[in-house]
């Protein structure tokens, strides 16, 4: 199996995106509440699962490499579901 080549685990985001990622986030701290995060969390989960509750064991598994969306670090695009 090839591995690609990415930036190491924790090298983080671009400078503008992480600082754009911690202003969101900031924001979003401040204006939500610990019942609206766990909320989101659990319809984010519940989606997920009705994606993927018909892959066979070996889909699950595969690792692909995705093209990097702004957020995500270059480490975190390679993976398997």
């Amino acid at each position: 199996m090839h591995t690609p080549k990415l930036a190491p685990p924790g090298a983080g985001l671009p400078f503008p995106e992480n600082v754009i990622a911690r202003w969101i986030l900031g924001i979003k701290t401040l204006t939500g509440n610990r019942a609206a995060f766990t909320a989101h969390f659990i319809r984010e989960r519940e989606a997920i699962c009705r994606l993927i509750e018909n892959l066979d064991e070996a889909a699950l598994s595969r690792r692909i490499l995705i093209v990097r969306p702004l957020g995500l670090e270059d480490s975190s695009r390679h993976w398997s579901v």
